[in-house]
């Protein structure tokens, strides 16, 4: 969502009961501001600004800038801060975000479809980006299938969805039980129903092993890569600072 913003495309956010509308905005506000909201992540925070890989050593080593910060965010900074960068990236008085909050089991890829047209005909707001969060507790589209089939309808329906819409569709999904034991996950982790992968362009694997969360990092890799090579064994390393908002 923030990406998109700043790249000038409009995000529509269905939350499907993962989190608050609140808790969505806090998290924004937070990167926007790079301050921690909570007082107890305050203090001496090093913020990743350079990384280099010694190909002898397991991890690389990442160069960080250390500030201190005295006192959590404020709502009201966070909501100056935000005006401030719309106008700087163009926006003026249009807001580019749209979001959509859903209780646990109650949202269905057909509903996001409905209120998706209601904007477009009645606001003229057409999303570039349609974020999901997240199809593993939305409700199903038929509840007459067998569990495993109402998940590969619930993937078959976002698919759709990116066609009719032309847009790009970003959702998550969990992995397996087996994948907390692995150092990289493969196409083997998949959680449900394996036709996940057939519906998607692409999907990424986020992989943390002990001593990766101890270096504050993780590693990114192609699980399904529609076009191009897969080598589903190499990674992306990843340095990050949530205390900021900052997970790259």
């Amino acid at each position: 969502a923030w990406r998109a913003i700043s790249q000038r495309r409009r995000v529509a956010y269905f939350e499907a009961g993962d989190m608050s509308q609140n808790q969505i905005l806090r998290r924004l506000y937070v990167r926007l501001c790079q301050k921690p909201d909570r007082a107890f992540l305050c203090g001496s925070i090093g913020i990743p600004s350079g990384m280099c890989r010694d190909r002898t050593k397991p991890l690389p080593e990442v160069d960080r800038d250390f500030v201190n910060i005295a006192s959590p965010l404020h709502w009201e900074e966070g909501v100056a801060r935000a005006a401030k960068l719309l106008a700087k990236w163009g926006w003026g008085g249009e807001n580019p975000l749209r979001m959509s909050i859903h209780p646990n089991s109650t949202l269905t890829v057909k509903q996001v479809d409905s209120l998706l047209d209601t904007w477009a005909r009645q606001d003229g707001f057409v999303p570039d980006v349609v974020i999901v969060d997240y199809p593993d507790i939305m409700a199903p589209e038929d509840y007459r299938l067998e569990y495993r089939h109402r998940v590969n309808e619930t993937w078959k329906a976002l698919r759709r969805l990116s066609q009719k819409n032309h847009c790009l569709v970003v959702v998550v999904t969990q992995s397996d039980a087996a994948a907390y034991n692995v150092a990289v996950q493969t196409k083997s982790n998949f959680s449900e129903d394996k036709r996940k992968q057939a519906h998607v362009t692409g999907m990424i694997g986020i992989n943390r092993t002990e001593e990766d969360l101890l270096a504050g990092l993780y590693r990114l890799n192609w699980l399904v890569m529609r076009e191009g090579g897969l080598a589903s064994g190499r990674c992306v390393h990843t340095a990050s600072c949530l205390r900021i908002g900052q997970p790259a």
